[in-house]
């Protein structure tokens, strides 16, 4: 944003709030701006997460002149680190965080109590026969646990060429946010070269969260325009035997801020769809000849 002799003070903190320079949740922009403007005239310091998963410190100053000065200083590395070293604290810090993925269990998170049992999450891996109906059932309850209000799954061609081909399997929580019209447009643009969202998630095999597609760079222009009135993704590959072989997308009307306890339990529950696919290819493999390994004379 090139800054202009003139520019409002008010101006600048809306458009850092509605441009997501740092995310703040849609339903708090107006109270957010308001609060800053009220503390002009005070010291203060914060840090916010930006749309490409960059932390910010916003450090505000009154000058003796009567000036208000504003830094803006990048503090991902030394949020990364805290955040590591946080991981790797005792139990009573682990404690305060949300409960996930352990050895192979799904832990209950807060927003978790009172929809599914975990086991059941565990069992679409364990005894689905379909991977398409294994995707509903994954997507379904991610929905119901997360808020998430469709999602949906692409297949990864074996050439590891990156292009991805709509398997058609969505489900929907919220017909508004995900009508018919928007799925299509969606599917459509999953081989998009320009699009780097899914792309990633297939060459990075991480999972790849966009908190407001409305500015993420990360979003090709057929891409953002096919998203429609969603707001937030999660695109989380499926690997299997080494590789990327699916990638399920989450979709939410609302800016969603990216949340590791939250992303743990996602990649962790997308994770079971691969002992689907495994399965599957099992049952449709050749089966072996008696006589395979000799040799011909």
């Amino acid at each position: 944003m090139a800054l202009k002799p003139g520019l409002e003070f008010e101006d600048l903190v809306r458009y850092t709030a509605t441009r997501a320079v740092v995310i703040v949740p849609e339903e708090e922009i107006e109270g957010w701006i308001e609060e800053r403007l009220a503390r002009r005239t005070e010291v203060s310091t914060e840090v916010w997460r930006t749309p490409d998963d960059r932390w910010i410190e916003i450090r505000m100053r009154p000058t003796e002149q009567g000036e208000t000065l504003l830094v803006y200083t990048d503090v991902t590395a030394a949020r990364t680190a805290a955040a590591g070293a946080a991981d790797a604290a005792p139990a009573a810090t682990a404690q305060a965080a949300a409960r996930v993925f352990d050895r192979g269990r799904i832990g209950e998170t807060n927003r978790l109590a009172g929809v599914a049992d975990a086991d059941v999450v565990l069992a679409v891996g364990r005894e689905a026969a379909s991977f398409h109906q294994a995707v509903r059932d994954v997507t379904r309850r991610l929905a119901e646990w997360g808020g998430w209000d469709a999602g949906t799954a692409y297949l990864a061609p074996a050439d590891g060429s990156g292009a991805l081909v709509s398997t058609g399997v969505w489900h929907v929580a919220n017909e508004q946010v995900a009508p018919l019209a928007t799925r299509a447009a969606i599917d459509a643009c999953c081989e998009d070269e320009d699009d780097q969202v899914l792309r990633r998630a297939v060459s990075s095999a991480a999972a790849t969260w966009i908190a407001n597609v409305t500015v993420d760079p990360r979003l090709s222009d057929a891409r953002r325009d096919a998203l429609g009135g969603i707001r937030s993704v999660c695109a989380v590959p499926i690997e299997s035997a080494g590789r990327v072989v699916a990638v399920v997308e989450l979709f939410a009307a609302t800016a969603t801020v990216p949340d590791p306890s939250r992303e743990r339990f996602i990649v962790s529950a997308v994770g079971q769809l691969a002992h689907v696919i495994e399965r599957e290819r099992a049952a449709f493999a050749p089966a072996a000849s008696p006589d395979a390994g000799s040799q011909p004379s």
